[in-house]
């Protein structure tokens, strides 16, 4: 599973790949008996401007998505994110625009205005969100090494229909250890913590990632966001268990366990930390620990769809992948960011009048 092809994919979260066939074990009475997550915190949709941009990319070099289907160039809206919710029983998503793509050095497609294109995508995923009722809620992205970044931030601000802001740092080729590029992450964090925007950020950057680039995140970067709740994706990593990974949530624990500034409201997302039926149980088991040493309440539903699964897919494959107990899992299920809509009250039963006694 970890190919060449797989892995670029995660790195530059290009949304691009089918679901390979997956055993279905039984699952577990306790684990059949849980209840659909309340939302989904990891989802992509893609505006036909960026499918043509992917597009121009594979032309140009064909290996880029060797061994991948074509129809996952095609464009998708919230009509398809809701239908693949609907599918899973899920109520709520929240759509992480891909529009970082166009200022991407992954992508780097002549002759297009890629702050306008940047600023279109984002528009398409707002008004995705918009149509949907109250179901779907739209963070837009920017690449935050681009100049245009905290410009595009302020701009939805002052727009209005977004919920927050998604920053993919290996899709910016972001480097940990140049000062100029924690200054332009650290910028973006602080304008985000002015206009009151939640953030969710693809914190790994490369393969060799671990507790000294979290541990940078959390002293340089993190205080600039404030009192904002910062959702880590992927569990800290990009995809899979490794001891990277593992590594990364440990140095997270440890920063969380010593109240460090900006952790109070630090969450997780469970976006593909298992990716098929074969995950290393030791790590497995290596994970589910350090969940618990941060707090079960701190880590959300995701899925990155379409990424290799549908919601429902997901979500019956991570439940039967982590060793936590099923109540551990309703409290992930019901996990609720204050983005999310709450769930409209039940309505009290009414009692029919009795036939006998009417006049």
């Amino acid at each position: 599973m970890r190919s060449t092809s797989i892995a670029f994919l995660w790195v530059v979260a290009i949304i691009l790949f089918l679901p390979p066939a997956l055993s279905q074990p039984a699952a577990s009475p306790s684990i059949a008996a849980l209840p659909p997550p309340l939302a989904d915190y990891h989802l992509h949709i893609q505006s036909r401007a960026l499918s043509d941009v992917l597009r121009r990319a594979a032309a140009q070099d064909p290996k880029l998505f060797e061994g991948m289907s074509p129809a996952l160039l095609n464009p998708r809206s919230g009509a398809d994110a809701l239908r693949v919710l609907n599918d899973a029983g899920i109520r709520c998503g929240v759509l992480l625009s891909e529009a970082y793509m166009f200022t991407s050095p992954y992508f780097d497609v002549h002759n297009i205005d890629k702050d306008r294109l940047t600023r279109e995508e984002n528009a398409f995923n707002v008004a995705q969100a918009a149509q949907s009722k109250g179901r779907l809620v739209a963070f837009i992205s920017v690449n935050p090494l681009s100049p245009a970044a905290t410009s595009e931030i302020a701009y939805w601000k002052r727009a209005g229909g977004a919920s927050g802001i998604k920053l993919h740092l290996a899709n910016s080729q972001f480097d940990f250890a140049l000062p100029a590029n924690i200054q332009a992450l650290k910028q973006v964090f602080l304008e985000a913590n002015k206009d009151s925007f939640p953030l969710i950020i693809h914190l790994r950057n490369r393969q060799d990632f671990g507790a000294a680039q979290v541990n940078t995140f959390v002293d340089e970067i993190l205080p600039s966001a404030g009192s904002l709740p910062v959702q880590i994706a992927h569990g800290g990593g990009w995809g899979g268990l490794d001891d990277q990974t593992i590594a990364a949530l440990s140095a997270f624990s440890d920063a969380i366990a010593a109240h460090r500034p900006g952790t109070e409201r630090l969450t997780f997302d469970l976006a593909l930390v298992v990716v098929d039926d074969h995950t290393d149980a030791a790590k497995a088991q290596g994970f589910v620990d350090l969940m618990r040493k941060i707090g079960i309440e701190r880590f959300a539903m995701g899925s990155d769809w379409p990424a290799l699964y549908t919601p429902g897919q997901y979500v019956h494959l991570v439940e039967r992948e982590l060793p936590l107990k099923s109540q551990e899992w309703r409290v992930i299920l019901a996990h609720r960011s204050d983005y999310i809509p709450k769930p409209p009250s039940p309505r009290p039963a009414t009692s029919k009048p009795n036939a006998a006694a009417a006049n």
